[in-house]
């Protein structure tokens, strides 16, 4: 284990890439050799372990997940019950306790001779692999051989799963849109959590995978719709996303509004919310841990957005109505008055 063979930069592997190792490894002359550290729920003895260590980097360039595989073997009988476990680096890997913390395993059974497994890893953090080849039962005397690891930084951007981590959509204008609704940057709830994170009170369901966003009122925000975006992208995960809206500051945060409605994958939450302006205010966006019914996949990818429904009235506001001259008796000031309108007006702040 301390002499963990490195895959991939220091810096770390970054989204849609991956790294492996230059060639075929020998596992021929491993032992069994796990550092104490054992798969909390392994079944089976270690026959044959090699380690690997790689890095991810900075939560800018770091994949919601990674994929860790074993590939492209060669002189196993039979590639005994291949089995892949990861593992955190708390202080320093050679130190039995706590030196690393176990992450996850990929145990999948039978003799496969190839495969991988999904990972959730924090960002900017060191990763330990132990790789075990299991010879034993019906696999046994096919624990030997060569083999490639190769780990890949899926294509989909690690969201912000606590409050104080949003994602910025800007500040609204009158009649603008903020937010993408297409797709194209890939915005998800893989891997995430809801530690710390509020319960909206959607009812039927509790959140799910929780992440946040969040934007400014800037100078308008008087009546605002929030739209979800379910799969927009059709990458195939049916999210079935459930709002929330949020005033106040992380860690002290009032509910404005939620939504959640089961028949429909995609959201609209809308009203007249009278924000103060030039002010941020917090979107938590959750998936649906309610498959059963929906039919939902529970995480996925969907698009976000945020509309100001002005222009609004120009003396839509106490502090900004017009002053009326004041006519002579029996005078109707018909040149003053022709052109008002309410359309688009809201009853913010009276």
């Amino acid at each position: 284990i301390c002499n963990a063979l490195q895959i991939g930069p220091v810096g770390g592997i970054n989204r849609n890439t991956f790294a492996e190792t230059p060639t075929r490894l020998s596992n021929l002359c491993a032992t069994i050799n796990t550092g104490a550290h054992n798969d909390p729920s392994n079944a089976d003895a270690n026959q044959a372990t090699n380690w690997f260590t790689f890095n991810t980097p900075s939560i800018a360039n770091t994949p919601a997940d990674y994929y860790i595989e074993v590939r492209d073997p060669n002189g196993f009988p039979t590639f005994g019950g291949i089995e892949i476990e990861v593992y955190k680096l708390n202080t320093t890997a050679c130190q039995t306790n706590p030196g690393l913390i176990y992450v996850g395993s990929h145990d999948p059974g039978g003799c496969d001779d190839e495969g991988g497994a999904n990972f959730c890893l924090d960002p900017a953090s060191t990763y330990y692999i132990m790789i075990d080849a299991e010879g034993d039962g019906a696999c046994a005397a096919g624990d030997r051989g060569q083999y490639k690891v190769r780990v890949t930084g899926n294509d989909r951007p690690k969201i912000a799963d606590v409050c104080t981590d949003a994602i910025s959509l800007g500040t609204l204008t009158a009649g603008g849109t903020i937010g993408n609704a297409s797709g194209s940057n890939k915005w998800n709830n893989f891997c995430a959590t809801t530690a710390g994170d509020p319960n909206p009170g959607w009812g039927i369901t509790d959140p799910y995978q929780t992440v946040w966003f969040k934007f400014n009122s800037g100078s308008v925000g008087r009546n605002v719709t929030i739209e979800g975006y379910n799969d927009p992208g059709s990458w195939g995960d049916q999210i079935d996303l459930k709002l929330a809206l949020y005033g106040g500051t992380c860690g002290s945060l009032s509910l404005i509004d939620k939504d959640y409605d089961i028949a429909f994958y995609s959201e609209t939450m809308e009203g007249q919310y009278c924000l103060t302006p030039n002010t941020d205010y917090y979107i938590l966006v959750s998936g649906s841990n309610f498959e059963a019914i929906t039919g939902s996949t529970k995480e996925g990818y969907f698009g976000l957005t945020v509309r100001d429904n002005g222009p609004y009235p120009v003396n839509d506001l106490i502090c900004e109505a017009k002053t009326v001259t004041v006519q002579t008796q029996y005078t109707y000031n018909n040149a003053s008055l022709a052109t008002e309108t309410n359309i688009k007006g809201t009853y913010c702040f009276e």
